[in-house]
C-alpha cells in the first residue's frame, strides 16, 4: 500500500514537472507572438502616419505651384508691356 502511494506521488511529481515546463514554454510562445504582434502594430502605425502626410504634402505642392504659376503670368504680363512701350 505504501509503495503505491509513493509510485502515485513520484507520478503526480513527474506530471507537476511536466506541467511546469508546458507552462513555461507557453509563456515563451505567448510573450513571442505579443512582441510579433506589437512590432506589426508599430509598423501599421508608422505607415498610416506616413499616408496620412502624403495629402498634405500633395496640397502643398499644389499650392506652391499655383503661387508660381500666378507669378510667373504676372512676369510675362510686365514683360509684353515693358516689350510694346519700346
Amino acid at each position: 500500500d505504501v509503495d503505491a502511494a509513493t509510485l502515485a506521488r513520484i507520478d503526480l511529481e513527474r506530471r507537476i514537472e511536466s506541467l511546469n515546463e508546458e507552462i513555461a514554454f507557453l509563456k515563451k510562445v505567448h510573450e513571442e507572438e505579443i512582441r510579433e504582434l506589437q512590432a506589426q502594430l508599430q509598423e501599421q502605425q508608422v505607415q498610416v502616419e506616413m499616408d496620412m502626410s502624403k495629402p498634405d504634402l500633395t496640397a502643398a505642392l499644389r499650392d506652391i505651384r499655383a503661387q508660381y504659376e500666378t507669378i510667373a503670368a504676372k512676369n510675362i504680363s510686365e514683360a509684353e508691356e515693358w516689350y510694346k512701350s519700346k
